[in-house]
C-alpha cells in the first residue's frame, strides 16, 4: 500500500493524470513536476502499483485466509498508530473523585440535622426511664422507712440498695464530671408523702447540675419525676423544682417566738453577652415578684460593658427572683446573707408599746390635773413621751422593712473585644484544626455511615464506565 505522499498543490492534479483525466496540457505540467520531484514520482509510481495489485485481486479468485489475516492486521496497526493512548482501566479521575465527594457532603449535610433530633429523643427516652427506676426506688425507701423521703442530700446512698445499675444515676446528656445527674427539691427533703396536698404534682426528682440548680439538657427542656411514680418533659421548670435559696423556716418557729423576723441581702453577679437587654429582663422580673428598683446604672466602655441593678422584693420571693435572674446569663457569683432580727423586733416592739402605754398615761392626767402648773409640766412630759414613741415606731419600722422585705444587687458584665496578636493567631489557629477534624470527622462518618447509599453508586458507575471503555476498545468488523 502507498505510504508516500505526493506535494499538497499536485495531489489532485496527478491523481487525474493516472486516472486519465487529465487535458493534454495538464499531462505535460503533471509529466514536467513528475520529472522534478522525486517525492511525487515515487508516490505517482507506487499509486501505480497498488491499482495493479487491486485490479489483479479483483479478476482474480478469492484470496485465502493468510491474505486477509495480513490485512486486517496492517489495517489494525495503522488504526492504533493513529488513534490516541487509551487511559489505564480501571482508574477514576480527579473530576468524578471530586464529584462523588461531593455527592457525600451534600448527604451528609442534608442527613445530619434528621439524625440529631432522633439522637436526643433516645437520650431523652432514656433519662425518663432512668427518673422512673430512681422515683419508684425512693417510694420503696419510703414505704420501708413510715413513709418518710430520705435527705436530699444523701438520697443517692438511700436508694442504693434499691437501684441494680449505678448508670441510673448518670443522664445520657449529662456532660458534666458529677457522679449523679438528678437532685431532690430541698422543700420535700425528708418530708412525709402522706403530708403532700397531691401527689401528682409534687416532684420528686429533676435534671440537675452538681449544685442541684435546673439542668434543662434535653431540647433545652428537662426531665421530672413526681411522687406518684411517672415522669414528664416539661420546657420550663414547673413548680417546686426551682431550688435558689433556702430562705426561712416554712410553717416553723421552733418554739422560740410567736413569730420568727428574718432578713437577707443577696448579690449576684453574671456573665452575658447583651448587658442592656438582661437589665431590661431584670427590671421585669423585679416588676414581676412585686418588688421595686431602687437604682439602675448601664456603663459601656472600648473593653467592657457593665450594668448593676439594686432592687427590693419581699423576702418570700427572693428564692424565685435568684432562680429567675439566673437564667439571664452565666452566674459567676452568688451571696446570700441572713440575718435573725426576731430579738430586734420583739425589743423594738416592747419599747413601742411601753412608749406608747407612758404617753397614753400622761395624757390621761393632764386631763385630770386640776392646777395649771401640773398641767403644763404633765403636757410636756406628755410631749417628751410623744416623741419616744415616734422614735421607737421609727426604729420598729425599721426592722420590720429588713425582715419583709430583702434587698438585692444584680450587676451584669460583658468582655469587650481585646486585640491580642499572639491570642489572635493562637485562636485562628485552633479554630483551623477544630474545624479541619470536624470536617474529616463528617467526612469519614459520611463515608462509612452512608455506604449503603453511596456504594451501589460508585459500583454502577464503576460497571458503565467499564462497559464503554470495553465498547470503543472493540475492532471494528470489516467491510
Amino acid at each position: 500500500m502507498t505510504t508516500a505522499s505526493p506535494c499538497d498543490e499536485w495531489a489532485e492534479a496527478i491523481s487525474a493524470y493516472a486516472d486519465e483525466e487529465a487535458s493534454p496540457p495538464e499531462r505535460r505540467q503533471v509529466e514536467e513536476h513528475l520529472a522534478a520531484c522525486p517525492a511525487c514520482r515515487t508516490w505517482s509510481e507506487l499509486a501505480a502499483r497498488d491499482r495493479a495489485t487491486y485490479a489483479q485481486a479483483h479478476l482474480s479468485p478469492a484470496p485465502g485466509e493468510a491474505f486477509v489475516a495480513a490485512v486486517t492486521g496492517k489495517l489494525r496497526a495503522v488504526a492504533q498508530e493513529t488513534q490516541p493512548k487509551a487511559r489505564r482501566r480501571g482508574t477514576f479521575t480527579l473530576v468524578e473523585l471530586f464529584v462523588v465527594l461531593g455527592i457525600i457532603v451534600v448527604l451528609a449535610a442534608i442527613m445530619f440535622p434528621v439524625f440529631a433530633p432522633a439522637r436526643d429523643k433516645s437520650r431523652t427516652a432514656a433519662c425518663l426511664s432512668n427518673l422512673k427506676q430512681l422515683s419508684l426506688g425512693l417510694l420503696m425507701y419510703a414505704d420501708a422507712n413510715d413513709g418518710c423521703l430520705p435527705p436530699a442530700h444523701q438520697w443517692r446512698a438511700a436508694i442504693a440498695p434499691q437501684v441494680k445499675y449505678e448508670a441510673m444515676f448518670r443522664c445520657p446528656s449529662d456532660d458534666a464530671k458529677g457522679n449523679c445527674s438528678y437532685a431532690i427539691p430541698l422543700s420535700i427533703s425528708g418530708a412525709r408523702l402522706a403530708g403532700m396536698p397531691d401527689r401528682t404534682t409534687q416532684p420528686l426528682l429533676y435534671d440537675a447540675t452538681p449544685s442541684g440548680e435546673p439542668a434543662q439538657r434535653h431540647n433545652d427542656g428537662l426531665n421530672v419525676a413526681f411522687a406518684d411514680g411517672h415522669a414528664k418533659w416539661y420546657a420550663d421548670p414547673p413548680p417546686g423544682v426551682e431550688r435558689g435559696a433556702s430562705l426561712g423556716p416554712v410553717g416553723r418557729n421552733y418554739g422560740l417566738a410567736e413569730r420568727l423576723h428574718l432578713a437577707y441581702d443577696a448579690s449576684v453577679t453574671m456573665d452575658t453577652r447583651e448587658v442592656l437587654r438582661a437589665l431590661h429582663a431584670a427590671e421585669q422580673i423585679v416588676r414581676e415578684q412585686q418588688g421595686f428598683v431602687l437604682a439602675s446604672s448601664f456603663s459601656e466602655t472600648r473593653r467592657k460593658t457593665t450594668a448593676h441593678l439594686a432592687f427590693k422584693v419581699p423576702s418570700e420571693q427572693l428564692a424565685g427572683t435568684l432562680v429567675a435572674l439566673s437564667r439571664l446569663g452565666r452566674v459567676t457569683r452568688r451571696d446570700v446573707r441572713g440575718q435573725d432580727l426576731t430579738q430586734a423586733v420583739m425589743g423594738a416592739e416592747r419599747t413601742r408599746n411601753q412608749s406608747a402605754e407612758r404617753e397614753e398615761r400622761l395624757r390621761s392626767e393632764v386631763a385630770a390635773a386640776r392646777s395649771a402648773f401640773d398641767r403644763e409640766s404633765l403636757r410636756a412630759a406628755a410631749q417628751s413621751a410623744q416623741k419616744g414613741t415616734t422614735t421607737a415606731n421609727k426604729e420598729l419600722y425599721a426592722q420590720r422593712v429588713q425582715t419583709v422585705l430583702a434587698t438585692v444587687s444584680a450587676t451584669f458584665e460583658a468582655s469587650g473585644p481585646r486585640f491580642n496578636a499572639w491570642a489572635g493567631t493562637t485562636r485562628a489557629f485552633s479554630q483551623a484544626s477544630g474545624w479541619s477534624a470536624r470536617l474529616a470527622g463528617v467526612v469519614a462518618a459520611s463515608v462509612v455511615g452512608l455506604a449503603p447509599a453511596w456504594l451501589p453508586a460508585a459500583l454502577l458507575i464503576w460497571l458503565g464506565r467499564r462497559a464503554l471503555l470495553r465498547r470503543r476498545r472493540a475492532p471494528a468488523p470489516c467491510a
